[in-house]
């Protein structure tokens, strides 16, 4: 659950009040993890 405090900004609509648009994306494995933050 290393990611729950995540979740709980995502549901309490923190992200939104700071103007940030936030997709939650779960990846495979490493190389797939550099993949998606470079791509936004």
């Amino acid at each position: 659950m290393p990611f729950v405090a995540v979740y709980v900004a995502d549901a309490e609509g923190f992200f939104a009040e700071e103007g940030l648009n936030v997709d939650i994306r779960h990846s495979s494995g490493q190389d797939e993890h550099l993949k998606l933050l470079l791509d936004g």
